[in-house]
């Protein structure tokens, strides 16, 4: 199956540590199960759209994963045979035309204002912590991660318009501010209005900022701060909070700012924008009740105590 080539291509692309994980690990499932099936090794010419459907009526039925489950499982074909393909092992992608299963709609992930706190919690005490111990390098730094995880949930930036922005990208002034997304999903423009906290973490890290370079956040080892390096600082800050650090993700904190814009009576149309949504419907999704909102909505009607 090309396991390792195709592990070392999704590095190449910068995909996180747990996207690499992931991808091996549903390969390793199909692969399991395909020798199982058929008694031989599969190899990209020689699974068949048949392979396919069998192997999501197994994980369906036999293995009894849910619709979510069984969906990232196939996109992780759909990935695999996607690389096959570009890498001239098969002329067609067999799981081409073959449908995931349904489901109904679900919220995405986002962080509740406990959740919230104790992030923003830990963020601090990194700062005190080092400035408290003298440590110079180490105070910059997490007031880079501070300001990192404001932007992510006052601005509601993607990973990639974050690792984008230079020094020119940012306005403060003493009431106001903005960031500039010059190309954004799709390459659309758009500015997004700095809150008081946003512009607070900021001040504080171009005050101790120290570098010749033009990006307004770098990596320890090159001017370039990758999307490797964002979701290593807020994995940290996470495990510091003592959050489940597969659920606190910058995408997460993307949706924190959405749900919470909404949450605030913000009208979808107002919210869209600062997101840079180009369709409605892709911003309602934060309209949708998450899990524990349906919790607390048949727990309103016990009769117990």
């Amino acid at each position: 199956m090309h396991l390792d080539q195709f592990t070392a291509y999704l590095k190449d692309s910068d995909k996180s540590p747990r996207t690499v994980d992931g991808y091996t690990r549903d390969l390793k499932t199909f692969i399991t199960w395909y020798k199982g099936s058929t008694g031989q090794m599969p190899s990209p010419a020689t699974v068949t759209p048949l392979d396919v459907r069998e192997y999501r009526q197994y994980l369906s039925v036999t293995k009894r994963l849910k619709p979510a489950g069984v969906n990232r499982k196939l996109a992780t074909l759909r990935a695999y045979f996607n690389w096959a393909r570009q890498a001239n092992l098969i002329s067609t992608s067999p799981i081409n035309g073959i449908k995931g299963v349904k489901q109904v709609a679900r919220a995405p992930r986002w962080l509740n204002r406990k959740q919230v706190y104790a992030l923003l919690n830990a963020a601090t005490a990194a700062i005190q912590v080092a400035e408290a111990r003298g440590l110079t390098t180490s105070a910059a730094t997490a007031k880079r991660n501070a300001a990192i995880l404001s932007l992510l949930l006052n601005a509601g930036l993607r990973v990639s318009e974050l690792c984008a922005l230079r020094l020119e990208d940012i306005t403060l002034n003493e009431r106001s501010g903005l960031v500039v997304v010059r190309s954004g999903k799709g390459g659309k423009y758009r500015e997004v209005p700095l809150n008081k906290d946003a512009r607070q973490k900021l001040r504080d890290w171009l005050a101790v900022r120290q570098s010749d370079s033009e990006n307004l956040f770098f990596g320890r080892r090159s001017d370039v701060l990758k999307p490797r390096g964002v979701q290593r600082v807020i994995s940290e800050l996470a495990a510091a909070a003592r959050l489940d650090t597969d659920v606190v993700t910058p995408h997460a904190l993307r949706h924190t700012f959405g749900k919470n814009l909404v949450d605030a009576g913000e009208p979808l149309d107002r919210v869209a924008l600062l997101m840079g949504h180009s369709n409605l419907n892709t911003t309602a999704i934060y309209t949708r009740p998450s899990g524990a909102d349906l919790a607390a909505a048949v727990d309103r009607i016990a009769w117990a105590d």
